[in-house]
């Protein structure tokens, strides 16, 4: 009982966070949302506020990284449009007046509490990106590259929760995304190309899904009815424009 009372304070306080930043949320909050009876807070987080803050955003920042770490990792566009669908409803309620918790953190409140907050809020951010990275470099990219687009996935969702809340609308997050997504299928269709991974005149239209390496020579195996493959590239099940001949 003692374990789920502080799980339930924890849970509270995030959402406490989200909706009213440090400044906003108060222990009285904390204590209604979670059912916590008075002098809970001590009880649980002698440390007080900074306390059950930081272990607040800590939790919210692993949780944000186990789900990053279940993207699928097809391709370096599939990680980006999935990570976008996925965050979209998360700025949708920034868009409505909340925000992320581990960012709260950052704001200055003037006490001893900001350097170590804003440590946890480093640490979770930082987590984010070395996740996403895996992700992306699982699809092929270059350990740079991958790490150079989480970066710019992660500084988009977080200044997309400014954007919108400041807005009310999702309009500014709908514009990042689209120029992410058209950078994904520019940018990186041609770097795996280079790499040999793909094809590099090979993109199916409009589906716009890459021609992989056929991993056996078609040469010396045939097309599997006794003819002699003439292409070094496998088309995907979509109405893609013709392989190119070798």
């Amino acid at each position: 009982m003692t374990g789920d009372t502080r799980t339930r304070m924890i849970e509270a306080t995030v959402s406490a966070l989200q909706q009213r930043g440090i400044a906003g949320m108060s222990f009285t909050d904390v204590l209604r949302a979670s059912g916590g009876a008075r002098g809970a807070i001590y009880h649980h987080f002698p440390g007080g506020k900074a306390q059950i803050v930081a272990e607040a955003a800590a939790a919210n920042g692993r949780d944000v990284r186990a789900f990053l770490g279940a993207l699928p990792a097809d391709s370096p566009q599939g990680v980006v449009a999935a990570f976008l669908a996925a965050v979209r409803p998360v700025v949708q309620a920034s868009a409505c007046g909340g925000g992320c918790a581990v960012a709260a953190l950052t704001v200055r409140s003037g006490t001893e509490a900001d350097e170590p907050l804003r440590e946890v809020a480093a640490s979770a951010f930082a987590s984010w990106a070395d996740q996403l990275a895996g992700r992306l470099a699982a699809t092929g990219l270059a350990a740079a590259e991958a790490a150079d687009l989480a970066a710019l996935l992660i500084t988009l969702l977080q200044g997309a929760h400014v954007m919108c809340r400041a807005t009310g609308t999702l309009e500014p997050f709908d514009q990042a995304a689209r120029m992410a997504t058209a950078l994904a299928r520019g940018r990186y269709v041609a770097a795996l190309s280079i790499a040999g991974v793909i094809c590099p005149r090979a993109v199916c239209w409009p589906a716009r899904r890459p021609w992989r390496v056929c991993r056996a020579s078609p040469r010396r195996s045939g097309d599997g009815h006794g003819r002699p493959g003439r292409s070094r590239w496998t088309r995907p099940r979509s109405p893609c424009q013709p392989p190119p001949r070798t």
